[in-house]
């Protein structure tokens, strides 16, 4: 999202365009942030959130999709806080698999994240990161899957 917005770091500009793609990274952390402590306990808002995007016509296909894309191009890797965003985002999607009802159940099993979160938890692991890290990408995928 952040290349549309802003382009490619190609010039000397490009410590720039770094320095506003973190602050993009960061304000979606918020956000996330900020919808996990929604969703903690709170049934409705987690059914709202995995519920089908209500336009037929949406590119994203809902929120749930959307998050799923994030996670998957957010990386260790990057700078600027996307180590921060792919945690933020793990942890949404655990509260949105917890005590979750039959729909949500269902759009969580069929997004894919399960895969992402699996695959991320291993990539963790080739780079010999922290194990801790390592375990908490599986438990937060084995939880999802479980749900």
């Amino acid at each position: 999202m952040e290349s549309e917005v802003h382009g490619e770091p190609e010039d000397e500009e490009g410590r720039r365009l770094r320095h506003y793609r973190r602050s993009c990274s960061e304000i979606r952390r918020f956000a996330v942030v900020t919808l996990t402590n929604l969703t903690f306990g709170n049934a409705s808002i987690k059914s709202f959130l995995c519920s089908p995007s209500p336009s037929p016509s949406s590119q994203s296909g809902g929120f749930v999709p959307a998050m799923v894309r994030q996670l998957e191009r957010a990386s260790f890797r990057g700078a600027g806080g996307e180590e921060n965003l792919l945690k933020a985002t793990a942890h949404l999607f655990r509260n949105l698999a917890w005590k979750a009802d039959r729909r949500s159940k269902a759009a969580l099993s069929e997004s894919g994240v399960v895969v992402v979160l699996v695959k991320e938890a291993m990539e963790v692991a080739r780079r010999k990161e922290q194990q801790q890290q390592v375990l908490f990408f599986l438990s937060v995928s084995v939880g999802i899957a479980l749900a």
